[in-house]
């Protein structure tokens, strides 16, 4: 496992640095593929057909549809003032792609706090791994297909495993780290990334770790 995950870091580092992959946000904007995980939710949780669609499905296409509207004026240069003793030079500021991102996602909306970030991080020219809960193994299973159907493993690449995987994943150098779930499982993230330079996006909920 550690051997594979080292290779699919190598590989998305090789893309992430020295090209965008903005264009590819978003292909999982398959609405026919998303709804075959409504079974799949109501197999881990219980979840109704109405409760599936308003909690998982629609906020995840709002977010497909939302990047895809914004992403021409997220990816554009933006002109900024250039200082006097500068004159005649032009300023601006150029977005730019934090690098490989890893996505830890929850249990209890294992749909929608997978895919959102997932949507976040490829429309702004990342590559992803994610890494969703093995507490709803079923959507995990669902997701793995889903994206390994939409996109190359240098990409996008889902890991499975428990939360000795997540443990690994944490370890390495990721240049940004989305994650929702408990305080004390954020806690180990959050002193798990403070001793390199890369950034996080943490979510902490009284959910249990």
């Amino acid at each position: 496992m550690a051997k594979r995950i080292d290779k699919l870091t190598d590989a998305q580092r090789l893309v992430s640095i020295g090209a965008r992959v903005s264009e590819y946000a978003i292909v999982v904007h398959n609405r026919d593929e998303l709804q075959r995980i409504q079974g799949v939710l109501r197999a881990d949780l219980g979840k109704s057909r109405a409760e599936a669609e308003v909690t998982e499905l629609h906020p995840v296409l709002e977010e497909i549809q939302h990047a895809i509207r914004r992403l021409p004026r997220w990816m554009a240069a933006r002109r900024v003032d250039t200082p006097v003793v500068l004159a005649g030079a032009r300023s601006e500021i150029q977005p730019q792609a934090r690098g490989v991102t890893l996505v830890l996602s929850p249990w209890n909306y294992p749909v929608n706090l997978a895919l959102a970030p997932l949507v976040a991080s490829l429309a702004a020219g990342n590559t992803v791994i994610l890494k969703p809960s093995e507490k709803a193994p079923n959507v995990a299973r669902a997701l793995r297909a889903l994206l390994e159907s939409a996109f190359e493993p240098h990409l996008v690449a889902v890991v499975e495993g428990d939360a000795a995987v997540a443990q690994a994943l944490t370890a390495l150098p990721f240049d940004h780290i989305f994650f929702t779930g408990s305080t004390a499982v954020g806690r180990r993230v959050i002193n798990r990334k403070s001793t390199r330079l890369n950034s996080s996006h943490t979510d902490i909920s009284r959910m249990p770790s």
